[in-house]
């Protein structure tokens, strides 16, 4: 392609555009957009958009990072033989994961899609029997089909609203009764289809769209040289232009060089001059559009930011500070709904004495320092009730429940037990 540029009156300049216009589709405003509505563009969400797999990625290993406890309604562990075998399947929930990976691929599909499904391994002919479980899968959410048999209200049962669970793998339908699934939505409502989860990403469609399009834009600026090569030789009537057979020799030479093919450095006889047909990358804000669209990705994941690495207004306390609030405020309400899933699943309702599985996080280090303020605290209340107790203010009773002890005293207390011996 060549290009003539009049000069006042004088004869036109001849240049030559050195670059593939198919490498600057994503320059000309018509990319195409994230699809995060629909399990694939939410798929393909995780895989292009680094900010996003990396926010699921550690919110997972948070998740992974609670100590798991199988405790009665008193907030004792228990640990008999039925306990016993529900923590054997739980520590190797399958034959190729152990729980850590287990929790951490249950939370990125929960986390991805808003929702995540679990297929319990039960022997033929002990169908239902939640004690028989020999392995627990997660299946992708674009493997599995729920069926429904069309009714909702009214309903008491679970398999009065879901007939079935269609599973597409390597080429073969599995069909699995309702109760041989455990189906976790997080609680962001579909507003469509209240059968169904809805992941974050549903309302994050222009940020994650913004993000992959921008690292595609600096890709292609960075990669491609855009611009036009003229002749920079000149004799005493001006520009001299390159004639047909030079300009097809030039073309020819320097289709090797670019960052990405094997010569960078253009090495010729021509006098020729460059003038770039790209912005500049600073001017464009590519950083500024993302960092603030990483922002809104965190906020709607309960993510500090400050947790990813951006410096700006970043502090030891706030970072700190973030990583308490990560737990308290994201990782431990969600640990919560799904432990509560998978307990009723298991059904730990069932076992003597009923109980249900926690994960617990008090020995995380953000978390060490909120134990110390407790017990701070406590110790602070417990003097003021000591001092209010010994001053005929209050009795001994009404101080035991000030210091949140039950008023009635089970045993003997110590000196009790001391003037009897």
């Amino acid at each position: 392609m060549r290009l003539k540029f009049p000069l006042f009156g004088k004869k036109s300049i001849q240049v030559y555009p050195f670059f593939d216009l198919n490498n600057l589709s994503a320059l000309d405003g018509n990319s195409m957009r994230a699809d995060t509505t629909s399990v694939t563009g939410q798929m393909d969400a995780y895989m292009k958009c680094a900010p996003v797999a990396a926010i699921i990625q550690r919110l997972a290993s948070a998740m992974a990072t609670g100590k798991r406890f199988l405790l009665d309604k008193d907030g004792n562990e228990v640990v008999n033989s039925q306990a016993q075998k529900l923590n054997a399947l739980l520590n190797r929930p399958n034959p190729i994961q152990t729980w850590a990976i287990f929790i951490q691929q249950l939370y990125t599909f929960y986390s991805l899609h808003g929702e995540c499904f679990i297929y319990g391994l039960i022997p033929s002919g002990f169908e239902g029997q939640k004690d028989r479980i020999k392995a627990l899968y997660i299946i992708p959410n674009n493997q599995i089909t729920p069926v429904y048999t069309g009714k909702y209200i009214y309903q008491t049962e679970r398999d009065q609203i879901v007939s079935s669970y269609i599973i597409n793998t390597q080429g073969e339908q599995i069909e699995c009764k309702p109760s041989e699934i455990l189906h976790i939505q997080s609680p962001c409502p579909n507003l469509t289809d209240p059968l169904r989860g809805n992941s974050k990403l549903t309302s994050l469609e222009d940020q994650v769209t913004n993000i992959i399009a921008a690292y595609k834009k600096r890709n292609i600026l960075i990669e491609y040289p855009v611009g036009i090569l003229s002749n920079a030789g000149k004799d005493v009537s001006g520009t001299i232009p390159l004639q047909k057979g030079e300009k097809e020799e030039l073309q020819a030479d320097l289709k090797w060089y670019s960052i990405k093919r094997r010569r960078q450095i253009v090495v010729t006889n021509a006098a020729l001059s460059w003038q770039t047909m790209l912005p500049n990358i600073g001017q464009l804000m590519l950083f500024e559009e993302i960092e603030d669209d990483v922002a809104r990705i965190c906020d709607a994941y309960g993510y500090p930011k400050y947790l990813l690495g951006f410096t700006g207004g970043t502090t030891f306390s706030n970072v700190n500070e973030a990583g308490k609030k990560l737990y308290q405020d994201t990782i431990i309400p969600e640990s919560e709904l799904i432990m509560e899933a998978v307990s009723n699943y298991l059904e730990t309702f069932k076992i003597t004495p009923p109980c249900r599985y926690i994960l617990d996080y008090s020995h995380v280090e953000p978390l060490q320092e909120s134990e110390q303020e407790k017990a701070t605290a406590k110790k602070t209340i417990i003097e003021a009730a000591n001092v209010a107790y010994s001053n005929g203010m209050i009795t001994f009773e009404e101080m035991r429940i000030m210091i949140d002890m039950d008023e009635t005293i089970n045993g003997q207390l110590k000196n009790e037990q001391t003037a009897n011996n």
